[in-house]
């Protein structure tokens, strides 16, 4: 091809896209998966050092190459160049099939990142058979990639491009019988001069179904062929003139967009696994060298050593583009809110994040996402966001309290990776009841110890309950006692007090009389204090729980006689004494003064009981008293 002056070659409004590219290329930047693709002309052997130091420079982690000779070429690919000493290493080999011509397809795949899970078809494309291979993402269960590498038929005749045509019928409808919504990428050499083309059509165009339908990343219509307006872009020859090229290499200088990566929408989106944008590029073309050598004056980007490799290796220059691998969400599996009382606010603490691997990959999806809670569960609303590494983020999700019973519910995170459940557990519980009955509320009591002389008292006991406990009440804390009154000095717990827990069992109390003072009638108050148990949140003070002492020491009889029934200390036995001792029973009245007169049959408490004793003798109905009635003397 005749050359023309570089001035001429270069349009005005390439220079833009240069100054970009070359920026680009002064800083390398990291990538999740780079994939290339790259004719290395009938490679049978040779072209070691060529081939290193391409393969080395790019560092792809997807390699597509066209024109291997046979599987004796493509295993020499393998292990001579790219995993022996010198290469980038790490490399495995997909399936590889031959058509019997120097045209075949091979696959190689750092298994860091990728896995072939043996799946590999050849597309009917013949003469040139196009082959389709699966790899699956390493890290990532269900994020697989096809890639078809394909070298179609050269030549501008009519019937080259009926060829050409015919194929991309075919690889199409390969395609669009793949799943929607596929990771695909279309990779070889097209030899297609210009994006009117049909078969170019056929690959890029919409159809009735679109699952298999290629896009080009720089989407850069037009005719490419000896068009310097396309310079950059342009993936043949790197020879002008033919010294020191391999043999058989095509020359006339990089004037052509022969080779490709095309990939489908699902790719094309940036979102999850998906091209990264602005890195799809002819390595080695800066642009300045259309029509010439690629190790012409002026030195590429990549340096000396690699465009001298880059016209010894191929009559090609490869295509690279980088991929990002998806985010991968990190959330608690669960979230227990704990234990709380009614109306008390519960809450915990939902960790998301995204773990996506930045050492195996480089370049991570950011982790988008929502939350939404099931019927009771509040989540914060909005939009989050997290990129890989980015130490991730912590939400308050609450419940309902309002009754008791079991937390049972969900918490959603919608992402751009899937939807995930979080279960929300939790318990709430009714507050305790403190009581010394345990079939009804009773809060003040009496602790008789009777008429004794010296040595004659025994101590006497009361337990204090946790009235209908079960598992859905929280526990009662006796928490305190004060012992009050002018005799308080004589009674005392024995043992002393601790504070206490009650559930299902009640709190026993055994309480001592200290005789030791004269012939009398002595009395105190014993105050417990309770509240709910204060670890659970919501807990408050329950109230007081009160026990009336008395007790009288005669060392010779009754030292003060008294009238058995008297209650209300009028002198007499009257209606207005059962009257006063229920009120006194049911907490809504002062305590009979003193409390052995309450005991009016003679059974040693003072209860119901003696209400119905008096009502029956005042009304004529009951037995009488075992003595005349009302009898002074000592109970």
């Amino acid at each position: 091809m005749s050359k023309m002056p570089l001035q001429s070659r270069v349009c005005a409004s390439l220079l833009p896209l240069l100054v970009l590219l070359m920026m680009a290329m002064a800083t390398t930047p990291s990538w999740g998966i780079r994939v290339m693709t790259y004719n290395v002309l009938n490679y049978q052997s040779g072209r070691i050092s060529q081939l290193q130091t391409v393969f080395n420079a790019i560092d792809a982690d997807v390699i597509v190459l066209q024109e291997v000779d046979d599987l004796s070429a493509a295993l020499t690919i393998l292990s001579s160049v790219l995993n022996a000493p010198g290469g980038p290493g790490g490399y495995s080999f997909a399936t590889f099939t031959t058509d019997g011509s120097l045209t075949n397809n091979a696959l190689y795949f750092r298994s860091t990142v990728m896995t072939f899970t043996g799946s590999h078809i050849d597309v009917n494309t013949s003469p040139r058979e196009t082959d389709r291979w699966r790899l699956n993402l390493v890290g990532y269960p269900g994020v697989t990639l096809y890639v078809y590498g394909m070298h179609l038929k050269a030549g501008s005749s009519g019937s080259d491009q009926a060829d050409r045509l015919t194929a991309t019928q075919l690889i199409r409808s390969n395609s669009n019988s793949l799943f929607p919504d596929s990771h695909i990428i279309f990779a070889g050499d097209y030899n297609i001069r210009a994006s009117s083309e049909s078969s170019y059509q056929q690959l890029i165009g919409s159809q009735a179904d679109n699952t298999g339908r290629g896009f080009d990343p720089i989407n850069s219509p037009g005719t490419w062929h000896n068009n310097s307006a396309f310079a950059v872009i342009h993936t043949q020859s790197p020879h002008n003139n033919n010294a020191g090229a391999p043999g058989g290499a095509a020359g006339g200088g990089i004037d052509d967009r022969f080779d490709f990566l095309l990939v489908s929408s699902a790719l094309n989106d940036t979102d999850g696994f998906s091209y990264v944008p602005g890195t799809y590029r002819t390595f080695g073309n800066d642009g300045l060298h259309f029509n010439d050598d690629i190790n012409d004056s002026p030195t590429i980007p990549e340096g000396a050593a690699v465009a001298n490799a880059l016209h010894g290796a191929s009559d090609h220059l490869p295509v690279i583009a980088d991929f990002q691998v998806p985010a991968k969400i990190t959330h608690d599996t669960t979230l227990v809110l704990g234990t709380v009382l009614v109306g008390a606010p519960t809450s915990g603490t939902l960790a998301v994040s995204n773990s996506g691997d930045l050492g195996t990959f480089g370049f991570v999806d950011g982790l988008s996402y929502s939350l939404s809670g099931s019927a009771g569960v509040t989540v914060p609303a909005g939009t989050f966001n997290d990129a890989a590494g980015g130490g991730g983020n912590s939400h308050t999700v609450s419940m309902s309290t309002a009754v008791a019973g079991s937390l049972s519910g969900q918490v959603t995170i919608n992402s751009n990776v899937g939807t995930q459940q979080v279960p929300v557990t939790g318990s709430v519980l009714r507050h305790a009841v403190p009581s010394l009955d345990p079939a009804t509320q009773t809060t003040t009591g009496p602790l008789d110890f009777g008429t004794h002389g010296a040595g004659g008292f025994s101590s006497e006991s009361f337990s204090i309950y946790n009235l209908g406990y079960d598992f859905l009440q929280g526990p009662l804390n006796v928490w305190a006692v004060n012992i009050i009154g002018p005799d308080a000095a004589r009674f005392s717990i024995d043992g002393g007090f601790s504070a206490s827990l009650v559930t299902g069992l009640p709190q026993s109390y055994s309480v001592t009389f200290d005789d030791s003072g004269p012939d009398g009638s002595y009395s105190a108050i014993m105050i417990f204090a309770t509240r709910d148990d204060p670890s659970l949140a919501g807990g408050v003070g329950l109230g007081n729980v009160t026990v009336n002492l008395s007790a009288t020491k005669s060392s010779g009889g009754c030292p003060t006689p008294f009238i058995r029934g008297e209650v209300n200390d009028d002198g007499i036995v009257n209606i207005g004494d059962p009257v006063y001792l229920l009120a006194f029973l049911f907490s809504m009245g002062p305590a009979p003064v003193p409390f052995a007169e309450s005991d009016a049959n003679g059974d040693g408490s003072t209860d119901v009981a003696d209400t119905v004793y008096l009502l029956t003798f005042l009304f004529g109905s009951g037995p009488q008293p075992p003595a005349p009635f009302p009898v002074f003397g000592c109970p």
